[in-house]
């Protein structure tokens, strides 16, 4: 059984897990003020209020309802217009956000005996461990823009996150389903290429253990198209990269059809050490450098050989052109319905200066 409270009634419901709370509350509650729209998550027709109780207070998100199965609903306050957790089993669908499989197999989903993840608590927080910052799998977009130990870091966190998506999708769509779903254009994955992070991966029918976990750079997990270097009962419990220091700079650019609530045509991340010029008057010299890029090959790339050729590198235009001219020679865009192959190579090419622009800028050597 499913128990959880809709708007101010407690209810049980030994449905699918699997169907979605909208189709639940309009079919089986005949509460129609949540309508049906894109249920893709895009519209926001369907946009509802899920409190969860954290810390002895409850806390409310907006989440799109279209996406959302009834198994992420259990012990949380639903409230619409107008926990009983079931154990893990064998032939089971694991589901965390639901944001991209409720759009690509909604059909199949409605019927499943879903396995929620979303409110894991072993797979959900963001901590400094002093050499690393560790991140739970299940942490949404949402819960990185909320989290004190990100915002230290990237100054610029919400600039660049609120490029992802909508509201309501940020605060179900978590690092791992973006990281499997393997989208070449996935936001947070190129983002997190850049910042050289590494997964953990356990079989997700047994219990956690550390005996057996995995760990994995996530620039190793794509062979090729939707093809992940993990077994199919794996799953990814945490993300981790190395902490910065103060030296640390980091930019993530994107061009989509539309500013906002949109997947990108190209984006790109960098991330850096700068290094103070060798002799007064010098240039600023980059080290630890990782760049990536998403829409240019057929999965999400770490630019390995860009990355090398600035390691060591004083920041000029001579410097920027020749590592530009590297990168081009490491992707493979191909034409399509978000623009031309050479369209995409001239995007990139230009977003790899915008790094450059955005991080010094305010240097003279600009």
């Amino acid at each position: 059984m499913i128990e959880f409270i809709l708007n101010e009634t407690d209810v049980s419901t030994d449905l699918p897990p699997g169907m979605t709370v909208l189709d639940f509350v309009r079919y089986h509650k005949d509460l129609k003020g949540t309508k049906i729209g894109c249920r893709e998550g895009d519209c926001g027709a369907c946009t509802i209020l899920v409190g969860e109780l954290i810390d002895n207070e409850v806390r409310y998100r907006s989440m799109t309802s279209c996406l959302m199965p009834l198994a992420n609903a259990a012990g949380k306050h639903i409230v619409i217009q107008q926990t009983d957790r079931q154990p893990p089993t064998a032939n089971r669908q694991l589901v965390s956000g639901g944001t991209d499989l409720y759009v690509q197999r909604h059909d199949e989903m409605a019927e499943s005996a879903a396995m929620p993840l979303l409110y894991n608590e072993e797979l959900r927080g963001i901590r400094d461990t002093g050499e690393h910052i560790e991140i739970g799998a299940s942490a949404t977009v949402t819960d990185l823009l909320e989290s004190p130990v990100m915002n230290a870091i990237f100054p610029d966190l919400y600039k660049h996150l609120k490029l992802v998506s909508s509201t309501p999708i940020r605060n179900m769509a978590t690092l791992a389903g973006n990281f499997t779903n393997a989208s070449p254009i996935g936001d947070m994955t190129v983002w997190f290429l850049a910042l050289d992070a590494e997964i953990t991966l356990m079989p997700g029918t047994q219990p956690p253990s550390a005996a057996a976990e995995r760990p994995l750079k996530l620039r190793d997990l794509y062979q090729g198209y939707k093809q992940l270097a993990k077994q199919p009962d794996e799953i990814i419990t945490k993300i981790k990269f190395k902490k910065p220091n103060a030296d640390f700079r980091f930019n993530f650019e994107k061009v989509c059809k539309r500013t906002y609530l949109d997947i990108a045509t190209v984006n790109t991340a960098i991330s850096l050490q700068s290094e103070p010029p060798a002799v007064s008057g010098g240039l600023t010299r980059i080290s630890n450098v990782h760049v990536s890029a998403g829409g240019v090959a057929p999965i999400p790339l770490y630019l390995k050989e860009t990355s090398a050729f600035l390691t060591g590198k004083e920041v000029s235009e001579e410097t920027i052109a020749t590592g530009n001219e590297i990168l081009q020679s490491e992707i493979s865009p191909i034409s399509d319905v978000r623009g031309t192959e050479q369209y995409k190579r001239l995007l990139l090419r230009q977003l790899f200066k915008a790094h450059f622009v955005e991080l010094f800028a305010t240097e003279s050597n600009e």
